[in-house]
């Protein structure tokens, strides 16, 4: 099963936007599973900033579900720490992963995608892009591998 990152915008401006004349909207990061055909399954998320409830139906687009921001039905950190190994949850809090890496780990550990590798922190200097991968092998155990790229805009 395939998998996608890709940002939401939600209704919510950070502080330093809110005196601007055209205000920003905050948008966040998301996994998301795609199925046979690449359609991506719906699901539903909290905003990183305001906890609203957003309704993923498809890549990039969502809609606010109101008046549902204490849902416990909602896919967690927590939740995701009691099904990914410790050593591996050690990991991704030591580089204050979000919702998204947390997600996507498990996604690879459930169906066993270890061609996959999920990017733990990234930085551009100068014209590279340099950082750290959480790498699996073939029989599922992590490693950590440092990585510079040429910089690009769709980095």
């Amino acid at each position: 099963m395939k998998s996608i990152k890709h940002t939401v915008q939600c209704h919510c401006i950070l502080p330093q936007y809110r005196n601007k004349k055209d205000p920003v909207f905050h948008k966040f990061v998301v996994f998301g599973a795609l199925d046979n055909s690449d359609t991506l399954l719906a699901k539903y998320v909290k905003c990183n900033h305001c906890s609203a409830v957003h309704r993923i139906y498809d890549v990039c687009k969502s809609e606010i579900v109101i008046g549902k921001e204490d849902s416990s039905a909602i896919t967690t950190i927590e939740d995701l720490r009691l099904m990914v190994p410790p050593d591996i949850v050690s990991v991704l809090d030591s580089y204050n992963c979000e919702l998204h890496v947390f997600e996507h780990v498990f996604h690879i550990l459930k169906h066993k995608l270890y061609e996959e590798h999920v990017i733990l922190t990234k930085e551009v200097m100068d014209e590279e892009v340099i950082g750290k991968r959480l790498v699996f092998s073939k029989e599922g155990m992590p490693t950590i591998t440092s990585f510079m790229e040429e910089f690009s805009e769709n980095f």
